[in-house]
């Protein structure tokens, strides 16, 4: 029963062993993710406007320009049953 007790802990340390592998470089991972965001939004920060300043893009509405053939005017009567 003693070997078996063993042989279970030593499994059990060496599945916490590979978890930690696994665990470990996902959280670099995250730190280096979140570390980007961080620059890039300070960057994104320098460009934008200061703060309380309004800015309004607008585009005018383009004319449509309808040829000779499209869009001619079709009479039409009502019928009544």
């Amino acid at each position: 029963m003693g070997l078996f007790k063993t042989l279970l802990f030593l499994l059990l340390v060496y599945l916490i062993y590979k978890a930690l592998k696994l665990i470990l470089p996902i959280r670099r991972y995250i730190k280096e993710v979140n570390a980007k965001m961080r620059h890039e939004e300070a960057l994104r920060g320098k460009r934008m406007e200061r703060e309380g300043e309004v800015t309004v893009n607008y585009a005018p509405e383009q004319k449509k320009d309808i040829g000779k053939n499209e869009g001619d005017y079709v009479d039409f009567e009502e019928i009544k049953k």
